[in-house]
């Protein structure tokens, strides 16, 4: 990313495109879980290979617990753009 576009994604509060892109998959995921996405999209999302699996569990993973365990989407979402947002502003400082 260009380095004079990040400051004006943090004092916007925005993600960088990877990330929009992961928080758009991840609600995704998280309606398909919660059986709230329509089926054919529930129906694509489904392993159906070792390989998915594992990538899958391997990104589950990364995700703190609570954002993991969040009893709503408002919620999920809320802290998983803040987990994306923290995450990148943490890397551009150091």
């Amino acid at each position: 990313m260009l380095e004079h576009t990040t400051p004006l994604l943090q004092d916007l509060h925005w993600l960088r495109v990877p990330e929009r892109i992961q928080f758009r998959l991840c609600v995704l995921a998280y309606h398909c879980v919660h059986g709230t996405a329509p089926a054919y999209v529930a129906d694509s999302l489904r392993p159906t290979s070792e390989v998915v699996t594992v990538q899958r569990e391997r990104e589950r993973g990364t995700l703190p617990p609570h954002i993991r365990a969040a009893s709503s989407l408002l919620l999920f979402r809320w802290q998983m753009k803040a987990h994306l947002f923290f995450s990148v502003v943490q890397l551009t400082i150091l």
